[in-house]
């Protein structure tokens, strides 16, 4: 039973760090994501949507340090986590590379958030699509390229600048 408890509260944890970013609060994500990943045994699956969820609220607040501390692309690594079928690998790939270069672009580091936006194209599922022009748009327009942002925006693609 104390495991069912455990499993439980990994779940409420889990979801109430998702609410906290749909909600705009980032602290109550944060404090979420950091007692799901002090379990002792965290569930995998669970491990990883803490760090996402916590390297997204750190980029909500501007604090990139602490976002990049989430995010190692070994966490999608994990075979258990591929076979899980309640998993989407993709989406989750996508989200830790999205979150990369938000974290890159709050650092400043516009040559690698450019190198992590490639790679965020190659595996951008549909439903995320939306999210990946509109954060093209952003890279575009931060490094004065209106042009391609306008494309990028216009017809719903990226044009990467060269």
């Amino acid at each position: 039973i104390i495991s069912q408890m455990d499993n439980i509260r990994q779940v409420a944890l889990v979801n109430l760090a998702y609410v906290g970013l749909a909600c705009d609060s980032p602290i109550f994500t944060i404090t979420c994501a950091r007692q799901l990943l002090a379990n002792s045994a965290p569930d995998f699956s669970y491990k990883v949507l803490g760090h996402i969820y916590a390297a997204e609220a750190y980029c909500m607040i501007g604090n990139a340090q602490d976002a990049l501390r989430h995010l190692t692309p070994s966490l999608l690594s994990n075979p258990n986590l591929l076979n899980n079928p309640n998993f989407q690998a993709e989406t989750a790939q996508y989200s830790l590379l999205h979150n990369f270069v938000v974290a890159h672009l709050l650092q400043g580091n516009i040559s690698q958030a450019q190198q992590c936006l490639v790679e965020a194209a190659r595996v951008c599922p549909p439903s995320c699509r939306n999210n990946f022009i509109l954060l093209t748009v952003y890279l575009e327009l931060r490094v004065g390229n209106i042009s391609a942002a306008l494309d990028s925006f216009k017809f719903g693609r990226p044009y990467f600048s060269k």
